[in-house]
């Protein structure tokens, strides 16, 4: 423990940033709780963890934990996204192409999980623009160009062409 204190006072002013705290091991999480009992003078603690996702009921450090006299602080929580919100970063991501129902889509895929909700947005806008086809079965799909069944994909089989309708 005094090596790594000797290593972030050697730093000057930082603020050390974990993510996903509630992913860490349980000797990462044995030194941010003794960092934190005794913060160095010139070090920040930024920690993001979701609660449901904890083991058990446990306290996000493993133990109970106050903060120390003189040192501030904020627990900040954060809901899930809206389905509002999904629709209002949906279109701030894919403009025109953002429909209610793909809102409704990737709310109701990601339970408002930012991290999700951006995932699947990097992908439909990777794919460039997105057109709606019309299946014989009346079912439709949104790809960027075409469509392949379940078994023209496994034979590697070519796209089916069908008249694409511009988002």
């Amino acid at each position: 423990m005094h090596a790594v204190r000797a290593a972030l006072d050697t730093c000057g002013p930082v603020t050390l940033v974990i993510e996903d705290l509630h992913w860490v091991d349980e000797a990462t999480r044995e030194l941010l709780l003794l960092l934190a009992r005794d913060l160095p003078s010139q070090l920040s603690l930024l920690l993001t963890y979701r609660r449901q996702d904890l083991p058990g009921d446990s306290p996000v450090l493993g133990a109970a934990y106050r903060r120390p006299p003189g040192t501030s602080g904020a627990d900040i929580h954060l809901d899930p996204l809206t389905e509002t919100g999904i629709h209002t970063l949906t279109a701030a991501v894919l403009g025109s192409c953002a429909t209610h129902g793909l809102s409704r889509t990737l709310f109701e895929r990601s339970a408002g999980l930012p991290l999700v909700v951006e995932e699947d947005l990097i992908t439909l806008s990777e794919r460039g623009p997105m057109v709606t086809y019309r299946r014989s079965d009346g079912a439709a799909r949104a790809e960027g160009g075409g469509y392949r069944t379940g078994a023209e994909r496994v034979r590697g089989g070519r796209k089916r062409q069908s008249k694409p309708r511009r988002c």
